[in-house]
């Protein structure tokens, strides 16, 4: 399976990320491989087309040549009346005109076959640019999620007294993975903003090139900039969102980080003396724990499942002893 396939198998109707099962960060990487993997394709399939197109236009070019040469080498033979050499030139020029003919057909054929491989080599490129851009923001709204349920979850203990049921240790790891999620979170927002500032920028600059090729009467080229331009407004709508709604949960998580810090300090503790091993073994335990979960609902529905096939094999089995009777 492949990511994108992968991403629309890991997101519900609604276009958010579900949270089994679902890696935003390890999907983006496959992503960016499958990119590389793809341009490594095209640039092969190019570099075949364009050397193709090439080695037939340097012949079309060394036959005219030739055939110029023939010809006034005929001229020069019948000035100094020759006419059999004469005749002769002319008749290997007529020769290498038949052949060029040929190539010159060649030739044209694979300028139109370079130009669809280029033509589609874009298309792909935009395409996936646009997946790319929906993948990230998929990771926005992945980490938001995770960022706002930590923080919740440990405000709510807070608010409600439990936290004094949670070991001082593991308050004080989670903290420390919020503090993680927040700084995960302003890298998103960054990246947001420079992709929105970047979109803005292509967005402005193939309004200014359509704007040029219609004024040179170009009406195909200026039709394939406003129908990539249309493309990436419609990214910019997208990106634009996105970095709104990361900026606000951003400045939100900030704010609940420093009370969660604020509470800690006021029990007496220390919310920055946390040790890698410390996250990594609560990590681990988390990440058990919601195996053990997943693997106890998969049990509970196939029970459930059974039973129901259970259930409608008797009532198959009475309705025909009913018949029967």
């Amino acid at each position: 399976m492949n990511f994108w396939q992968k991403l629309l198998g890991g997101t519900q109707g609604t276009g958010h990320p579900v949270e089994d099962e679902f890696d935003p960060t390890s999907l983006l990487k496959q992503a960016q491989r499958e990119m590389e993997e793809l341009h490594a394709r095209n640039r092969d399939v190019a570099v075949r087309a364009i050397t193709e197109k090439n080695n037939l236009e340097q012949m079309v070019q060394d036959i005219e040549r030739k055939i110029r040469l023939l010809q006034e080498k005929a001229d020069l033979a019948e000035e100094r009346g020759d006419t059999d050499l004469a005749k002769q030139l002319r008749f290997e020029a007529t020769s290498y005109t038949m052949t060029l003919t040929e190539i010159h057909a060649s030739w044209e054929e694979a300028k139109l076959k370079a130009d669809r491989i280029k033509a589609t080599i874009k298309s792909e490129e935009e395409r996936i640019r646009q997946k790319t851009t929906e993948a990230m923001l998929l990771e926005t709204q992945w980490h938001t999620m995770q960022l706002q349920r930590s923080l919740f979850a440990s405000l709510i203990e807070v608010n409600t007294g439990a936290a004094q049921n949670v070991p001082t240790s593991e308050r004080t790891v989670r903290h420390a993975l919020n503090r993680r999620f927040v700084r995960q979170a302003v890298v998103q927002r960054d990246n947001l903003r420079q992709m929105q500032a970047d979109t803005e920028k292509r967005v402005a600059l193939l309004r200014e090139n359509s704007k040029q090729a219609r004024t040179r009467d170009n009406d195909d080229l200026e039709n394939a900039l406003l129908r990539e331009m249309e493309q990436y407004e419609a990214m910019l709508v997208q990106t634009r969102d996105a970095t709104q709604q990361a900026e606000e949960v951003t400045e939100r998580a900030i704010a609940l980080l420093k009370d969660e810090e604020e509470s800690l300090r006021a029990q007496g503790l220390d919310p920055l003396i946390v040790s890698d091993e410390q996250i990594a073994l609560y990590e681990a335990q988390a990440a058990l724990a919601d195996a053990e979960t997943t693997r106890d609902k998969r049990h509970n529905k196939q029970r459930g499942s059974m039973a129901l096939i259970t259930l409608l094999v008797i009532l198959a089995i009475i309705v025909l002893l009913v018949a029967l009777l």
